[in-house]
């Protein structure tokens, strides 16, 4: 007798639990409000979808406060937020504050669920989407996944949360909820360039085979695995005849009609570009690798008929570590820009020497380290001619004494041209003079400067800018 009621009563705690899930009076409700940077807590909780928060206006949500009604006594609200500096924080349950108002550290992404206790269904779906700062509102998500960004710094500036029955359609696009780190870093940028021969060479993943003796007539690209289905790649090209293309998109050709690619552009476009920076660099015949530069800047040269034989790309995440010197990523030849036949240029500011030929073509450039900027050191700007030449010469000054193995003067024996075997590479080319110049020669690695001695001659005029 004792088994049968035992048995009766937990059927009917069973009912009676299964009674007040379909009995209630109205469907589950979820409210909320934000806080936001420079403004405070919103003044009202909102529902059912409505927006909390100030989407555009740059203010960031630094706390949710939710708030739970009428659900189901087998179901429990769980969330939690990613925090900028903490990463995810613990879960909150049926109400609480999500984040830490007033401490000016962003809500990045936020997730919420419903869970039913024992594994029963549940009756309902919690959708949710967030406005992420500089790139507008996400899709929808819902039942715990991640809403907003992972990784990039961006913070919410304001959250949607809906909650429907469990056989409604979401109340609008879940094609793109979240971006992740991990979610793009398959990613592949490919490179595909047709040589003057007509042969075609591609760079996987953004790095494209050296060539040499020949140039690039055509460029297309390609992106592919991105996390992010309106993805692309844009491209220009230069040529000193036609000037730079149109901008060209992902899959798609450019070409030149006579002359090899001289400097090319990329950038990225879609929702892409506000998770990353497209960086690269190019080889240029005669000169070799220029530095990084991204998004659409120019990279290689021009007015120098010097054809890039190589290129370099990398998708790099916002705010991440640049993959190499930007000093320079574009030379401008200036062939007879100056002065018409043979000469000598020095440009301070790119820290560049290039000799002119008597046609105005450029026959020579290499980097260079000048005068120290800003002091008596400071290499003289204007117009000379080269005195002499001199090997293996010794130099003596108030407070140094060099041995060098080229040495050209142009004014007097105080400022020349010579080699500088104690400095590192990387002081020529840069802005190492405008901390560690010279003391007012023009200085160049001891390759480009027994180069440079063999091509000019006493006489030829210099100009200094």
């Amino acid at each position: 007798m004792k088994k049968i009621i035992i048995i009766t009563s937990v059927i009917l705690i069973i009912v009676i639990s299964i009674t007040a899930i379909f009995a209630q009076d109205a469907d589950p409700v979820i409210s909320y409000k934000t806080y936001l940077s420079d403004s405070g807590w919103d003044s009202n909780f909102v529902q059912n979808g409505e927006t909390a928060g100030e989407p555009g206006s740059g203010k960031a949500v630094e706390a949710v406060e939710i708030k739970s009604e009428k659900l189901p006594i087998t179901t429990t609200l769980q969330a939690r937020a990613n925090v900028s500096g903490q990463g995810w924080q613990d879960y909150i349950e049926n109400n609480g504050i999500l984040g830490d108002p007033g401490k000016n550290l962003p809500i990045q992404a936020i997730e919420v669920s419903l869970k039913s206790a024992f594994g029963s269904v549940s009756l309902y779906n919690v959708y949710y989407r967030t406005y992420v700062s500089g790139i507008g509102w996400l899709d929808w998500t819902k039942n715990g996944e991640t809403s907003g960004t992972v990784g990039y710094d961006l913070p919410v500036e304001a959250i949607e949360i809906q909650v429907l029955p469990s056989y409604a359609e979401a109340p609008g696009s879940t094609e793109i909820s979240s971006i992740t780190g991990s979610g793009t870093e398959a990613m592949k940028l490919d490179l595909t360039l047709t040589k003057e021969d007509g042969s075609t060479v591609t760079g996987e993943n953004g790095k494209t085979p050296e060539i040499s003796d020949e140039g690039f007539t055509s460029l297309s690209a390609t992106l592919s695995d991105s996390a992010l289905p309106d993805a692309r790649v844009s491209y220009q090209i230069y040529t000193d005849t036609d000037g730079w293309t149109d901008w060209v998109d992902s899959g798609n050709t450019v070409e030149t009609k006579e002359e090899p690619i001289e400097a090319v552009k990329l950038k990225i476009g879609g929702r892409l570009e506000n998770f990353y920076d497209i960086y690269y660099q190019t080889k240029i015949k005669d000169y070799g690798w220029l530095d990084w530069t991204k998004n659409g800047e120019p990279a290689g040269s021009i007015h120098g008929n010097n054809p890039i034989e190589a290129i370099n790309t990398v998708l790099v995440p916002k705010n991440g570590p640049q993959p190499g010197t930007v000093y320079r990523s574009l030379i401008d030849f200036p062939s007879g820009k100056y002065f018409d036949g043979r000469g000598i240029i020095v440009s301070i500011p790119d820290q560049l020497v290039f000799i002119q030929n008597e046609d105005n073509e450029i026959i020579f450039v290499a980097d260079c380290n000048s005068g120290m900027a800003n002091t008596e050191s400071e290499t003289p700007r204007g117009e000379y001619e080269v005195i002499k030449k001199s090997r293996d010469t010794r130099l003596i000054g108030e407070d140094y004494v060099y041995d060098v193995s080229y040495w050209i003067p142009f004014i007097g024996q105080e400022y020349g041209f010579h080699d500088s075997t104690w400095r590192p590479d990387e002081a020529y080319g840069r802005d190492v003079y405008t901390y560690d110049g010279s003391h007012g020669c023009v200085n160049m690695r001891l390759d480009d400067m027994k180069e440079f001695f063999d091509l000019v001659k006493a006489g030829d005029p210099i100009l200094i800018v």
